[in-house]
C-alpha cells in the first residue's frame, strides 16, 4: 500500500471513528439517565430493603457455645431498613425546611 493510500484510510477510519463516538456517547448518557430514573422511581415506590446485617430475618444469632438469638440491632427488629437514596432525600429536606 503506497503512502497516500495509508493516509487517505486512516483519514477514513478517524472519521468513521468519530461519526460512532456521539451516538455512543449519547447511548450512555441515555442508560445512565434510565438507572438514576429506575433508581429514584425504587426510592418512591419502595423505599425499604431487606437490612444487610440480619438479611431480613430481623433476628442476629450468636455463634458462641450456646447459639443464642436477640433482635437485630442494625434494624431494631424491623428486619428493613431505609434505601441511601430515600435517606438522602429526608436529609435534604429536613435541611431546606428547618425553621429558623
Amino acid at each position: 500500500m503506497s503512502l497516500p493510500a495509508a493516509i487517505l484510510l486512516s483519514a477514513l477510519a478517524a472519521l468513521a471513528f468519530t461519526s460512532l463516538v456521539p451516538p455512543l456517547a449519547n447511548l450512555a448518557s441515555l442508560g445512565l439517565v434510565g438507572l438514576a430514573v429506575g433508581y429514584v422511581a425504587a426510592c418512591r415506590f419502595y423505599p425499604l430493603r431487606p437490612c444487610p446485617a440480619c438479611g431480613g430475618d430481623s433476628v442476629q444469632r450468636s455463634r458462641g457455645v450456646f447459639g443464642g438469638i436477640r433482635a437485630c440491632p442494625a434494624c431494631a427488629g424491623t428486619g428493613t431498613r431505609l434505601r441511601r437514596g430515600v435517606r438522602l432525600w429526608q436529609w435534604l429536606r429536613r435541611r431546606t425546611h428547618r425553621r429558623r
